[in-house]
């Protein structure tokens, strides 16, 4: 990787930016500003998750910038307490929802074993 447009291509074809900007606690008060100037450096990579709460902040960033979805690599992930069949449906579209899109490049799930409970499930 020389540049942060590099990217790598997946044997599907998919290219996926060799940089994401990850955004935990992206500055915690001041995500929009943090997130716009991530996009204003270059960033086209983002990594969030319904429980990081930064995905409304992601959307409007990507707006404000007037850069096209497509030119964006969007990853969420699905919290534990959101797993499930319908559950997870639900979250998915939530994410979509919060992050003002019909669409996610990548879709993970946070923490694949959460609980006890859940390690029946089949």
């Amino acid at each position: 990787m020389k540049d942060i447009h590099d990217f790598y291509i997946l044997n599907n074809g998919v290219k996926v930016p060799c940089r994401a900007y990850g955004t935990y606690k992206a500055a915690e008060e001041n995500n929009f500003d943090i997130i716009r100037t991530a996009i204003e450096t270059g960033y086209r990579y983002f990594d969030t998750a319904s429980f990081y709460g930064t995905e409304k902040y992601i959307a409007e960033a990507i707006r404000d910038s007037r850069i096209p979805r497509e030119e964006f690599f969007i990853a969420s992930k699905l919290w534990k307490t959101e797993m499930g069949y319908n559950e997870t449906k639900e979250a998915f579209k939530r994410t979509l929802n919060n992050l003002d899109t019909d669409y996610l490049d990548l879709y993970l799930i946070h923490w694949p074993l959460p609980t006890p409970e859940y390690r029946d499930w089949k």
